[in-house]
């Protein structure tokens, strides 16, 4: 069941409300379409302000009591929680032009209750009766002219032979019961009735009694005042059958007085005036016709009598145009609606539609220049021609229009869509929801071989290799709901049969109120010369890494060679002492060697192999790195090793890989730190890991080698040559790391120097990575 809007029903239903807040001001929170009509106002002028303040007393009305009044309704009906009905209410509304216009309503404020009896808004309703006072101050000056005449009457001799002639009904009653005295032709007719006198109106019309005549005629007879009503309905038994015939009268019930001025009798004098209210109802419905289909139009309508005065400019005009509905009364409030020429300039006045259409030219589908009220400017469409009678005069000028200005930017913005995908390098087709292909772009028709008089005859599955194919389908319900679905497809030649790999992006385009499916778009990118890079780039890749394991292998053994004999010489007390300085430099640089060459193996392995195999064993972490420390203090007698550790160092790890991860962290702070300054390491026991921190002073790595210091041939400082390697130490020991699951974090500053953070478990989670 679909959701009703509630604010709409009620801003369009034909009644004149307001919802009135229940504060001391009475604010404005809800008015109808026909409450704005009948103020001559706009709901985003008055809503959200005071009632008085929109509506204020006239002030060149110095017995104007309408704000005082109605004040006092709403507040009594704010007390009492029940509706309260005003009697009839003269207040005067503000013209948009300025000063007041005569107005008088009849008012009732009804209190809208929460449940708990609280008070929740107000909704104030009126009638406007502006017309109906003036037709009684019509009907008054009537009745004065009847009392002229009535004295004109009877101070001739020929009375009776007047009211025997007079076009109108006339009857004369006596008495409290209303006894006929006197009844013209005229009025028998209209009665129904051939013999009326002497007799009581009771008994003569005893139809009448139901429809309240009767009270009418006993007030008039008591108080001697005048009872007037204009299209009164009266229903009459005319033909003696008991069948009603419903008219409409005019008529007069006037006291006529005895010498001793009592109330005698009661004048009456009726007019039938039910053709003319008949048909003019007709008129009046037919226009309210017509003039509810204008109002309700989809396109904004003016209509302007033949002097230029524009007598109907229905709500839509507002929205098409974003300005109100002016008061045009002469040619020159034309350019209230600023349409202009192509070079910004105003049209001249006598170019205006309506204004042409009075000239008796027309046009259909005519694109104007427009400047909107909010001040941007845009295009109309105007449809404007003379409107004739049944002799073909003009009588009016109709014109309609419609705000095109979106239809012409998406048009524009359509044409330069197609004009890029016309020339796209990309494939781009559209289907419609059944795959049958409408449009595949040039550069896609020359990639596949397929003509442009050929697409409307293909469907999607004419495209595909098999296996994609089985892919589109799968995802094809979720593209008929508007979703976009990547991936990677092969497209087949229609003429060679080439398959073709493609980045493939299916999107569906649903109707955004219904979602519908309308179309079904494909987006796809050749990426066959992508593919043959990236094999070329792996292939490159692999070689050099096997080039590197295999030379690195290669130089391990006469290097270990170079050590072993250098370590024996070294060992001998025989030695001669001039040539133990030359030695140790031998076996400190094949040392040096030997630990490249021993990264390079685990890069390649590592890079290769899939990880750095583990071999992990029971061990202390504390004592285990204090030994590697003492080993490397040996080496490093001028430098100082700070030491502190916590908790249980217990565990299973790598021995061998755990030497290689502090030997490296340590070794990179030893390197990079400022000779004399300490190396601080500290290790940690926690619940279910061991953390091994190493920090040191100095020129901290720069921001931006912090995300990529992890990766091979990479160093935290690009300056100097004292300690260059080949920048896989660190990427050695995130890979150790890695190896033992667990992680590794730095952190380097200015003030703080730079700090490794290692986190190990207490036992690897496998053996290998």
């Amino acid at each position: 069941m679909p959701v009703l809007d509630f604010q709409r029903i009620f801003e369009k239903s034909p009644g004149l409300y307001l919802v009135l807040a229940p504060d001391a001001d009475f604010t404005i929170l809800a008015v109808t379409d026909a409450y704005l009509r009948a103020t001559m106002t706009r709901r985003e002028d008055i809503l959200g302000r005071a009632l008085f303040d929109v509506f204020p007393d006239n002030p060149e009305d110095l017995h104007a009591n309408g704000t005082r009044n109605l004040r006092a309704s709403l507040e009594h009906a704010l007390a009492t929680r029940a509706p309260d009905v005003m009697s009839l209410q003269k207040y005067d509304i503000p013209r948009p032009g300025g000063g007041f216009e005569e107005r008088y309503w009849n008012p009732v404020n009804t209190p809208v209750l929460g449940d708990d009896g609280q008070v929740l808004s107000l909704i104030h309703q009126v009638e406007d009766m502006t017309e109906v006072v003036r037709l009684m101050r019509r009907g008054e000056q009537a009745h004065g002219e009847l009392l002229a005449l009535q004295r004109l009457v009877r101070a001739r001799a020929d009375l009776h032979a007047l009211m025997e002639n007079a076009p109108a009904a006339m009857a004369v009653l006596r008495g409290p019961t209303h006894i006929y005295d006197y009844a013209n032709a005229e009025y028998l007719q209209l009665v129904g009735r051939a013999e009326v006198v002497g007799r009581p109106l009771r008994e003569v019309l005893p139809e009448i009694a139901a429809q309240g005549f009767m009270e009418v005629l006993d007030r008039a007879y008591a108080t001697g005042e005048p009872f007037i009503a204009d299209e009164l309905v009266v229903r009459l038994d005319r033909s003696g059958t008991g069948n009603l015939e419903e008219r409409y009268l005019n008529f007069v019930f006037h006291p006529t007085r005895a010498p001793d001025r009592s109330v005698d009798g009661i004048f009456i004098q009726a007019v039938d005036v039910t053709p003319q209210v008949r048909a003019r109802k007709e008129v009046e419905e037919e226009r309210a016709r017509l003039h509810a289909v204008l109002e309700n139009a989809p396109m904004a309508v003016a209509i302007a009598d033949t002097s230029g005065r524009v007598v109907l400019a229905n709500k839509r005009i507002e929205t098409e145009l974003h300005h109100p509905a002016h008061a045009t009364n002469r040619p020159v409030d034309y350019h209230q609606w600023p349409i202009l020429r192509p070079d910004g300039t105003p049209i001249a006045t006598e170019d205006y539609p309506l204004l042409r259409g009075l000239r008796g030219l027309e046009a259909h589908g005519e694109e104007l220049s427009y400047r909107f009220g909010d001040g941007s400017l845009g295009v109309v469409e105007a449809h404007y021609g003379p409107a004739r009678d049944t002799e073909g005069n003009i009588i009016a000028s109709v014109v309609f229009f419609r705000d095109i200005t979106q239809r012409k930017r998406l048009e524009a913005e359509r044409q330069n869509f197609f004009a890029l995908v016309e020339h796209s390098a990309d494939f781009i087709a559209i289907a419609s929801p059944d795959q049958r292909l409408i449009y595949v772009n040039p550069a896609g028709r020359t990639l596949v071989g397929v003509d442009e008089a050929m697409v409307p005859h293909t469907f999607i599955r004419d495209y595909w290799a098999p296996e994609t194919m089985d892919l589109v389908h799968q995802v094809l319900p979720r593209m008929l709901e508007g979703q976009t679905v990547r991936f990677e497809g092969l497209l087949v030649h229609f003429k060679t049969g080439e398959r073709i790999d493609l980045d493939v992006s299916l999107l569906g385009i649903v109707d955004a109120r219904t979602r519908e499916p309308l179309f079904l778009a494909c987006i796809c990118r050749d990426i066959r010369q992508r593919r043959a890079q990236e094999q070329e780039t792996r292939e490159r890749a692999g070689f050099e890494q096997q080039l590197i394991g295999i030379v690195s292998h290669d130089l391990r053994n006469p290097i270990s060679a170079i050590i072993l004999s250098t370590a024996t010489q070294l060992r001998r007390r025989d030695l001669d002492e001039r040539l133990r300085q030359p030695l140790g430099r031998i076996l400190s640089s094949a040392e040096r060697a030997n630990r490249l060459i021993r990264d390079l193996l685990d890069f390649t392995q590592a890079r290769l192999g899939g990880g750095l195999p583990m071999r992990p064993g029971p061990m202390d972490f504390h004592a285990f790195t204090r030994q590697v420390l003492d080993e490397i203090q040996v080496s490093h007698p001028e430098r100082e090793l700070r030491v502190e550790q916590q908790g249980d160092g217990t565990g299973a790890w790598d021995a061998d890989r755990l030497a290689q991860l502090v030997g490296n962290l340590l070794g990179n702070a030893l390197a990079y730190s400022p000779e004399g300054s300490p190396v601080r390491v500290t290790t940690l026991g926690e619940a279910r890991e061991v953390v091994l921190v190493v920090h040191n002073t100095g020129t901290p790595i720069p921001a931006e080698l912090l995300p990529r210091l992890f990766q091979p041939m990479q160093r935290g400082s690009s300056g100097g040559t004292r300690n260059r390697s080949v920048g896989l130490g660190l990427y050695i020991v995130d890979q150790i790391v890695r190896a033992h699951g667990g992680s590794i974090t730095v952190a380097s500053k200015p003030d703080e120097g730079t700090t490794f953070t290692v986190r190990l478990p207490r036992r690897p989670f496998s053996t290998s990575n």
